[in-house]
């Protein structure tokens, strides 16, 4: 659940970077990158929360500290863009 909520928040964000953009390209490839990475991971969470359920030993999940690494740096520099795109907008 707390990774479909953290799919579910950056999918809004990027959304709402993606409206702001008033129909430039070049000003929504934020916007767009972060609607596919929650769709990534809202696939991802799905596919893992089904895996974890069937399995019996969770603790050898191998995507446990990359995958979180990986979601880190992503919404880490999603929020650096839209600072940035904020900055240059307006």
């Amino acid at each position: 659940m707390a990774w479909q909520r953290t799919a579910l928040g950056v999918g809004g964000v990027s959304a709402l970077l993606l409206h702001q953009t008033g129909g430039s390209l070049s000003a929504a490839w934020p916007g767009l990158m972060g609607l596919s990475l929650a769709t990534a991971l809202l696939v991802l969470s799905e596919w893992r929360y089904e895996r974890s359920v069937s399995s019996i030993n969770p603790a050898s999940d191998p995507l446990r500290a990359p995958f979180m690494l990986l979601l880190a740096v992503t919404v880490t520099s999603l929020a650096v863009l839209a600072i940035g795109l904020i900055a240059v907008t307006g």
